[in-house]
């Protein structure tokens, strides 16, 4: 069954190559790159380093609720996830970023993976849940209005089912671990990391010179990483790739210009991706074989 969606994964993408490729102007493409302020790129990639490590303080703030005296510290956390987005872009499964986080985490505590596993799922869904509501506060030509109930309906769920979310053991939303501050702070750095996320997307419109309203920005990226939640990618493009390609032409921009802002996108999380390669490779003594190691590793905890 699973050899048949990574084929059915993979059809997929091709398919949405070919159509991006069907309607892509490569002169008008030339024309935007010789107007392009490409020195300005190193802006967005700094940008998208700085919204990372919010994510990391987010992460940590729900670390503390599973372990009293946590050793990871912020910088390791923050290789952690550049690991995992090196390997997301590599390895064939839509799991390997959480895989290798919790895996990290785990071995650099106490060995527990269950409670690396918790951590891992409740930062996912505190991200998804800002991600929500700035979709919801931000302008956007996507329909919404249906959606605002849920900001009704999702809390009341969670109360009445709260018991019966269990992963090994635990219950997610059982929150009596943590103090009350944590879990304050872990939403505070949840919007502020994803507001970073919206000033990169914004620096790479500057960067190719098109004008937009960075609210409108902020809208596309909130719907792009709802969107995100479908696990269609493969080598760092999918779904949300091809929504941002489909969309933002509803914006003003033209199929071009929107093919070469997700584009540019790509790039720069290829290019933190990456920069954690190296990191590991370097610490391990330029041994590929590790890198390889924990490939197989992914793969083989997917399969389970």
């Amino acid at each position: 069954m699973k050899k048949l969606f990574f084929f059915v994964k993979v059809a997929f993408i091709v398919c949405l190559f070919g159509w991006i490729a069907a309607k892509f102007d490569y002169k008008s493409a030339g024309i935007l790159l010789s107007s392009a302020r490409l020195n300005l790129l190193v802006f967005p990639f700094l940008i998208a380093a700085v919204s990372l490590l919010f994510i990391n303080f987010r992460w940590k703030m729900i670390i503390r609720g599973f372990w009293e005296k946590p050793r990871s510290t912020i910088w390791q956390l923050f290789y952690f996830n550049l690991l995992g987005i090196f390997y997301t872009l590599f390895v064939p499964t839509s799991i390997a970023a959480e895989a290798v986080r919790v895996w990290r985490l785990a071995k650099n505590e106490d060995g527990d993976y269950g409670k690396a596993t918790m951590t891992a799922i409740i930062d996912k869904l505190v991200g998804l849940a800002t991600w929500f509501v700035l979709f919801l506060l931000l302008p956007s030509q996507l329909p919404k209005n249906k959606l605002l109930l849920l900001v009704f309906f999702v809390p009341i769920v969670l109360y009445l089912f709260k018991d019966k979310l269990i992963i090994k053991e635990k219950k997610i939303f059982d929150f009596s671990r943590h103090h009350p501050m944590d879990i304050i702070y872990s939403v505070l750095y949840s919007f502020i990391c994803q507001l970073f996320y919206i000033l990169m997307g914004y620096m790479i419109f500057k960067c190719l010179n098109i004008n937009i309203d960075i609210f409108w920005v902020g809208g596309i990226m909130a719907a792009g990483a709802l969107v995100g939640l479908i696990p269609v990618s493969l080598l760092g493009f999918g779904v949300r790739e091809g929504f941002f390609v489909a969309t933002l032409p509803l914006y003003g921009t033209t199929h071009t210009e929107a093919v070469m802002v997700t584009t540019f996108l790509v790039v720069i999380t290829y290019l933190t991706g990456l920069s954690g390669g190296i990191i590991e490779l370097a610490r391990t003594g330029w041994n590929i074989s590790n890198l390889k190691d924990t490939d197989a590793r992914i793969i083989e905890n997917e399969k389970n």
